[in-house]
């Protein structure tokens, strides 16, 4: 542990670590769009889209295909997959299929194998290997999804030759929602109900959408409510199962239904004015704590009157206790809702529209992606456009979205996200912190104040959760040196790194063996870290500096070769979050990026003095250097 000693003005142990990277990627700024990534999918179109630890998965007319940002895309199953779900370490898919087929390397070429899945099969993220889910008596078009805390897989599908002969409401049908407990599928409950009267129903028949809070199963669909034995509970459009019995949901919102009409408000909730439309339904939901968001195309009642249908538009939220519907803003020109995620405790809803708006009038500026963080919403920057739309200022149509703690991914019918040109079609992504994963080696890492052991694994980049970090620990002298400094694999180099003017030693509030000291210099003067024997090649430097309060940021300068490459500051993004280890460029470190290195000369570091409360202070707290790829 790092402790001030009574004997010294500041005393820490410091880890100097620096991290060699031979191929190592780019690092972005987050909090923002970029559209180099993850780029063209193979085939076509996509349909859906899910996204784990860095990892996305993309579903459509070509089939099944992983990206990842060190391999890009690469095909891993054939089409008809129409839904995907990741749960734990598995992929699931749905769709209609038969069999997912996959290439199998052999000496004369890859050779084609199939592997009997009937509308839905589960991808090992481990061993990569595909298997079927059930017993391979699935029928129907598997269209949804979900897990429950206790690993029973739900599925919901679509309805096969359904005729419409005019019955009444409480049709049912026990096929449009089941549960595989281990051995068999089993109908939830006395089945859904379904409506049969052409003049009312909703194409296509059964479930779009299933949601879980780990008990409660959230069900959406084309549907009426749901029977509990021979007791029809009547719940249109959405409804709840609470692992016995069906619930009824926004009892609170008179006229809810799934039917399209435009004659009767009774037959306008959750619709718009399109008959026999596929659109016109609830595509996607997610929960975040107590929330329910369930996005579509859809309104609310119709007045008969004026003939304007109520809010809310594209979006709603409801309680998953009560089944409440709760107020909140709607979407809005032309507001269509196709998908919503939530991850770590934000919610993201993209579709097609310029706004958001509520009940009182109030609007809030978002093209096509907006974002909820438990209390209030916001635009993720300028946006996604379709500028080939012909008119100005036009929303895209986002209709996959995906997201896992690195970024947000999106993908659909658009061509600017933030402002920056893409390809129409091609998935783009909204960075929340870079992937600390380097495509490339070996790596070396510097940890000030702080012996080898202290820190292990990755910081902002890194190669592996083992990742070796050379410990630079010098309290209360000025000037020192380590030479022979190690790779991130353990082996040894040439490379040296000393440091003048940084006799100090303290440490940080966080929990990261890194991040939680650093050096300083005993006066109000600059540090100097001159690394030497890099081998030639282009670097990226990330330099960590913060000390323990607020104002105290690091400012680093960066000389290779006689050439000056600028200076940074910590701490500009985000308001005194500094001492979080959700590692953000701008915030804990600074990245210097695309630097010449010429062998046989040094690269010096200045760690320049910040005007904080208590004085001119220079801090730094680790050093890593990634070489990229030639």
């Amino acid at each position: 542990m790092k402790s001030k000693n009574s004997n010294l003005a500041y005393t820490l142990l410091a880890i100097l670590a620096l991290t060699l990277g031979v191929g190592a990627t780019r690092t972005l700024n987050a909090q923002n769009w970029d559209v180099s990534a993850p780029g063209s999918v193979p085939g076509s179109s996509i349909g859906t889209m899910v996204a784990k630890d860095g990892v996305v998965f993309a579903a459509g007319s070509g089939g099944i295909a992983r990206w990842t940002k060190c391999d890009g895309w690469q095909t891993i199953g054939s089409g008809g997959v129409g839904t995907m779900y990741i749960n734990g370490n598995y992929l699931y898919v749905g769709g209609s299929f038969s069999y997912i087929s996959i290439d199998v390397p052999h000496p004369g070429g890859p050779v084609s194998e199939q592997i009997t899945a009937t509308n839905i099969a589960k991808y090992n993220l481990i061993t990569r290997t595909w298997s079927a889910v059930g017993d391979n008596t699935m029928t129907n078009p598997v269209n949804a999804i979900v897990l429950d805390a206790a690993g029973k897989v739900y599925v919901g599908t679509l309805g096969l030759d359904i005729p419409l002969d005019g019955s009444p409401y409480e049709q049912v049908d026990t096929s449009l929602a089941q549960v595989w407990n281990g051995t068999s599928w089993s109908t939830l409950g006395g089945g859904l109900a379904i409506d049969k009267d052409p003049t009312r129903i909703r194409y296509p028949f059964g479930v779009s959408s299933l949601a879980t809070d780990g008990t409660n199963v959230f069900v959406a669909g084309a549907i009426n409510g749901a029977f509990n034995g021979g007791t029809f509970v009547s719940s249109p459009a959405l409804i709840k199962w609470n692992g016995s019995s069906w619930v009824a949901m926004a009892s609170n919102i008179p006229g809810l239904t799934p039917s399209l009409g435009g004659t009767s408000s009774l037959f306008d909730y959750f619709s718009t004015d399109y008959t026999y439309s596929y659109n016109s339904r609830i595509n996607s939901m997610a929960i975040s704590g107590t929330n329910l968001f369930a996005i579509g195309n859809m309104t609310g009642p119709r007045d008969l009157v004026t003939l304007a249908y109520a809010m809310p538009y594209g979006m709603a939220r409801f309680s998953t206790t009560t089944g409440a519907f709760i107020p909140d803003y709607s979407l809005a020109s032309p507001g269509i809702g196709y998908q919503v995620v939530a991850q770590d405790g934000m919610v993201y809803v993209s579709g097609s529209f310029d706004s958001i708006i509520n009940g009182s009038g109030s609007s809030i500026s978002a093209y096509s992606i907006v974002r909820w963080d438990g209390t209030s919403w916001s635009a993720l920057g300028a946006g996604i456009k379709w500028a080939a739309s012909g008119y100005d200022n036009y929303p895209g149509f986002v209709t996959t979205l995906a997201a896992d703690q690195y970024a947000v991914y999106a993908g659909g019918v658009f061509d600017t996200a933030g402002g920056q040109s893409c390809d129409n079609g091609t998935p783009v992504r909204w960075v929340l912190q870079e992937n600390p994963v380097l495509c490339g080696g070996p790596l070396l890492n510097i940890n000030f104040a702080a012996a080898d052991a202290d820190k292990v694994g990755f910081a902002a980049v890194g190669l592996s959760t083992s990742d070796f970090w050379n410990g630079y620990r010098a309290p209360n002298i000025s000037s020192a040196a380590v030479t022979n400094l190690k790779w991130s694999d353990g082996s040894s180099s040439t490379v040296g790194v000393t440091v003048n003017n940084a006799a100090g030693q303290w440490g940080n509030p966080v929990s990261d063996g890194m991040y939680d000291g650093y050096i300083y210099p005993q006066n109000s003067g600059t540090i100097t870290v001159t690394l030497t024997n890099l081998p030639t090649g282009t670097y990226d430097f990330y330099a960590y500096g913060h000390g323990a309060a607020n104002d105290q940021n690091g400012i680093f300068n960066l000389v290779s070769n006689s050439i000056d490459y600028g200076t940074q500051s910590t701490t500009i993004v985000g308001s005194a979050s500094w001492h979080s280890t959700l590692w953000i460029n701008g915030q804990q470190y600074v990245r210097f990026g695309g630097v010449p290195v010429v062998s046989g000369q040094p690269v010096v570091l200045n760690v320049l003095p910040a005007n904080a409360a208590y004085g001119h202070i220079a801090v730094i707290n680790g050093l890593q250097v990634a070489r990229r790829t030639q």
